[in-house]
């Protein structure tokens, strides 16, 4: 992993949408209380070791194209705009990274080790994304679920 960028990339707009595939479980789903509509938890932001978050820009892909790059099928798309990444109160910087056959990648980098997102981070960018991509059958488990913690 490169080394932390010490500025975001400023070619990369606020409007711009992130791609992020998310691991298919159905605990990483969570039902809005008001809306009961789906979307990511704070862990789906989370790295795998301590390195930035592994992103897409939508402007150069789709998400068919983003998910044909998840290490097997079923992997869920999840979406959140650049802005949101950037606010003061979330204080993640974006980065073009491309990699061989994928020119769309870009990292962001919170302020946890090696660039990770911290918790804080990840639970604010899990409250403004939403899935674009999800199993129908995982989000029935996890209103149910919602349902028997309502209770």
């Amino acid at each position: 992993m490169p080394e932390a960028p010490l500025t975001d990339d400023p070619s990369i707009p606020n409007n711009e949408l992130l791609y992020h595939r998310v691991y298919p479980d159905p605990h990483g789903i969570y039902i809005e209380p008001t809306s009961r509509e789906p979307r990511p938890t704070s862990g789906a932001f989370r790295s795998k070791g301590p390195e930035p978050l592994s992103v897409d820009l939508a402007s150069l892909t789709t998400p068919e194209e983003s998910l044909s790059r998840a290490p097997r099928p079923g992997f869920y798309l999840a979406v959140v705009r650049a802005g949101v990444i950037r606010r003061p109160e979330t204080g993640c910087r974006i980065v073009r990274h491309a990699e061989p056959g994928n020119v769309a990648h870009a990292l962001v980098y919170g302020r946890g080790r090696g660039g990770a997102l911290t918790k804080g981070q990840r639970e604010k960018v899990a409250q403004q994304a939403r899935f674009i991509v999800v199993d129908e059958q995982a989000v029935g488990e996890a209103r149910e679920r919602a349902k028997t913690e309502d209770n």
